[in-house]
């Protein structure tokens, strides 16, 4: 078949989540995969938000792939024949990512990825699903992912440091100290520098990712009563007023 949808088999399927998407891919060619926006339940819906959101346009999907997962796996449908012609498949030495690394695949390959900005699957939440089961190994993972997408997208050779730093930035795993907050505003910079120098990702798109990690790293240092990192030029005409507080 030329389309594939993926779905798991504790979550629900929207009625119209198929007509949707197979729509949107047939109306554009160019998009290799396709999400949705989910909503989350459980026997315990209150404690749980009622829609979780993604980017929907390729350029911000492959920018946030630098920090999170943009697309929820029970939720896509894959074209085929975009898949076939780069020659990928799940990897399964990302035992329990092998969603994320197929994504960052696709950014690197250049193939375009985008979400409905509509809630078409819904997600139960449970305490035996991986996520909580095993999410040491499954952030493990992520972190090899994300390694990928910097040193062959950004050209950046990552050493034990930098990847700590960045796996810390990316699950904020944040360190009430000096050092920490110094090291990590100036990792940003470098990778902002990066995309500067090797035009990997659209400049927009990966500079607005780049300018949330850097509010919430100036909000914890605040917080924390340190000396936040120093703004970066690039990144200041993202930055809202008011938004650092």
């Amino acid at each position: 078949a030329p389309f594939i949808a993926r779905i798991d088999a504790d979550d629900l399927c929207l009625p119209e989540r198929f007509e949707r998407q197979l729509a949107f891919l047939q109306a554009r060619p160019e998009i290799a995969v396709v999400g949705s926006f989910i909503q989350k339940f459980s026997d315990d819906a209150a404690t749980l938000p009622p829609v979780t959101r993604f980017p929907t346009e390729p350029p911000e999907i492959a920018a946030a792939l630098l920090f999170r997962n943009p697309l929820a796996h029970p939720a896509v449908m894959l074209r085929k024949s975009a898949l076939d012609a780069a020659a990928l498949r799940y990897d399964e030495s990302f035992r329990r990512s092998q969603d994320y690394a197929l994504w960052v695949q696709c950014a690197l390959r250049g193939l375009p990825m985008a979400n409905l900005p509509e809630v078409l699957l819904k997600y139960r939440v449970h305490p035996g699903q991986i996520s909580s089961l095993h999410l040491a190994e499954q952030q493990q993972t992520v972190t090899r992912a994300q390694a990928q997408l910097i040193q062959h997208g950004l050209h950046i050779q990552l050493n034990q440091r930098t990847a700590d730093l960045h796996h810390r930035l990316a699950f904020s795993k944040w360190e009430p100290t000096t050092d920490f907050i110094a090291a990590a505003g100036l990792w940003l910079l470098t990778l902002a520098d990066a995309n500067e120098n090797h035009k990997s990702f659209p400049r927009d798109p990966f500079l607005r990712t780049l300018t949330g990690r850097y509010i919430s790293l100036h909000r914890f240092a605040k917080q924390n009563h340190l000396p936040p990192p120093p703004i970066p030029e690039t990144l200041t005409p993202f930055i809202h007023p008011g938004a650092l507080g």
